[in-house]
């Protein structure tokens, strides 16, 4: 249980710091790569759909709070990443590498594509695309989700055993 916990306290933690190091770069770097999705799809591969949903309903609400839109609507469409991506990876495979490329691809897409639905339907005013930097998202964020869930798993081992 403490080793979850511990697990979980530095994902968040970490997710935070490199959003806030991204934005102190540039802020189109969040528009492009998305580290809570990042977090959330980690969860969901590693400890399945209800720990995808719980760490999606974190993160979200997290970045809700870093936005200026509607509170919940980031926490929701993420929630539904975890869970789903947990759950589907939990009945097809998705541990040979191009299949894990395109599995990742296929989530983050299909996340946007529902943050794009959610933030359409409560918000009257169109959609902020960053001069179109959101629809380069999921690619940017799926090469680098291969940057840093191996780190993340390495950071994850050294922790202790209980």
């Amino acid at each position: 249980m403490l080793k979850h916990f511990l697990k979980i306290s530095i994902a968040i933690i970490s997710s935070v710091v490199l959003f806030k190091v991204l934005t102190e770069i540039s802020p189109a770097f969040v528009t492009v790569f998305s580290v809570f999705n990042l977090l959330v799809l980690y969860f969901a591969l590693e400890e399945g759909e209800i720990y995808g949903a719980v760490m999606g309903s974190a993160a979200g609400l997290i970045q809700d709070s870093f936005s200026i839109g509607i509170f919940g609507i980031a926490g929701l469409s993420k929630t539904i990443l975890g869970f789903l991506a947990g759950y589907i990876s939990r009945r097809i495979n998705v541990v040979p590498f191009v299949r894990r490329v395109v599995f990742i691809f296929v989530m983050l897409l299909s996340e946007v594509i529902l943050w794009m639905l959610l933030y359409s339907a409560f918000i009257s005013e169109g959609i902020y695309t960053a001069k179109g930097l959101l629809f380069l998202q999921p690619v940017c964020t799926t090469a680098l989700a291969f940057v840093v869930f191996p780190l993340f798993k390495k950071l994850t081992k050294a922790l202790p055993k209980r």
